[in-house]
């Protein structure tokens, strides 16, 4: 019995430090890919794997199951109750996830993006390791000071930035301590698919510019149907703290802007964010 203690400790015990030298690993390789493409790193991601490794073997084995006894015509309704109750359980455990548990980082320079897995794999290839222990230390430490790195770095080397895009009708200004403002003259108009415009184009050049998705000020100049559902999906993905509209009687709009206008207002009551209107001298009313 003793001895059946000590192995299960020590296949778990081993099993659980492969696993941590894995995602270590997989983590300072991820990392710079990440930030150059403008993606969002998790906090969780270590328990998510750590939980998710066991959930898709059980998924597989019995989704295999229920195939083979499918053709063998054996009874599979148990097998199927059970592959049910796993798929729910991880559907539930995923609805658990919140956006703040996203991190991201300021995008530096490429050649600084590829030392940072040259220079770890480099240090990890001249390091003899005497221990499983002392290598996850070590591997813990360098991804320590990737992500320690990565987030002090655009406090040495961020200044006070102002972009223009598609010919001005876009202008977002960056100030020294990483205030964000968007300023839309026309630019969400020109787009159909707004989701597709917030999720992939908008989302990714915060991240690497700022770190984070937050927008401090959203001054939309054109109002219309477009405008409305653009503001109302930076609303939902986005942190925007003030949303800025100016004034509108709105009577050439029609149904559908009008049912976007108040989803708007919907949305960013919902998500906490202050709506404004302003009035021609530029005043909030």
């Amino acid at each position: 019995m003793k001895n059946l203690k000590t192995k299960t400790y020590k296949y778990f015990s081993n099993y659980i430090t492969s696993f941590i030298q894995a995602q270590l690993v997989v983590s300072i390789v991820s990392i710079p890919i990440l930030v150059g493409w403008g993606l969002p790193t998790s906090l969780m991601t270590f328990v998510g794997n750590l939980i998710f490794a066991p959930v898709l073997i059980a998924f597989l084995i019995i989704s295999s199951l229920i195939f083979f006894a499918q053709i063998l015509h054996i009874p599979n309704q148990l097998l199927i109750s059970i592959l049910k109750i796993i798929s729910h359980s991880w559907i539930s455990f995923l609805e658990l996830g919140k956006r703040s548990w996203l991190y991201g980082f300021y995008k530096p320079h490429t050649a600084i993006l590829i030392m940072i897995p040259t220079l770890s794999f480099g240090i990890l290839y001249l390091i003899r390791f005497k221990s499983a222990i002392f290598k996850t230390i070590t591997m813990s430490t360098l991804l320590f000071s990737v992500v320690l790195g990565l987030t002090v770095f655009p406090y040495f080397v961020h200044k006070h930035t102002t972009k223009c895009f598609a010919d001005g009708k876009l202008m977002v200004d960056i100030d020294e301590n990483f205030k964000v403002k968007f300023v839309d003259n026309g630019f969400f108009n020109k787009h159909q698919s707004v989701d597709k415009l917030v999720d992939y184009d908008i989302r990714q050049f915060l991240i690497k510019n700022t770190g984070k998705i937050n927008i401090d000020s959203l001054i939309l100049l054109r109002p219309g149907y477009r405008t409305f559902k653009a503001g109302q999906e930076c609303c939902s993905r986005l942190d925007i703290r003030e949303l800025s509209l100016p004034y509108f009687d709105g009577s050439k709009f029609k149904k559908h802007a009008w049912r976007e206008y108040f989803n708007l207002k919907r949305t960013a009551e919902e998500k906490g964010v202050n709506l404004l209107r302003l009035n021609n001298t530029g005043y909030a009313i």
